[in-house]
């Protein structure tokens, strides 16, 4: 489970590390999060990959629909749907949860303006 806590630099929205669960070895990673103003999630492998841009993966969060992990017993895992994939991620609290569900529908309403869904 993520450990670190998250922090809101100039030139992003919102960092930090949240575990991802991952269908290669089915279970959960920890990355390191960065939800750039650019409309993109972008996560990396540590927060030191992140410093030399190298990252693992981006979620284009507009048309994403967030929603609760309906499969975890727990209170602090969410999940980003697109229209061809469903990405799953998990905080280290639910105050960090929060965080994160708020900071990234923000930005799915802000680049989802105008779309007729």
């Amino acid at each position: 489970m993520a450990a670190q806590q998250s922090s809101v630099p100039s030139s992003e929205q919102l960092e930090g590390s949240l575990s991802y669960w991952t269908t290669v070895v089915n279970r959960w990673q920890n990355r390191w999060c960065v939800l750039k103003e650019d409309g993109y999630l972008y996560y990396y492998a540590s927060k030191e990959k992140m410093k030399r841009a190298v990252h693992k993966g981006r979620i284009r969060l507009k048309r994403a629909i967030l929603g609760p992990e309906e499969h975890e017993p727990d209170n602090i895992s969410f999940t980003i749907v697109l229209e061809k994939q469903t990405y799953k991620f998990q905080a280290s609290s639910e105050e960090e949860k929060e965080k994160w569900i708020k900071s990234l529908r923000e930005t799915i309403q802000q680049f989802s303006v105008g779309l007729h869904m």
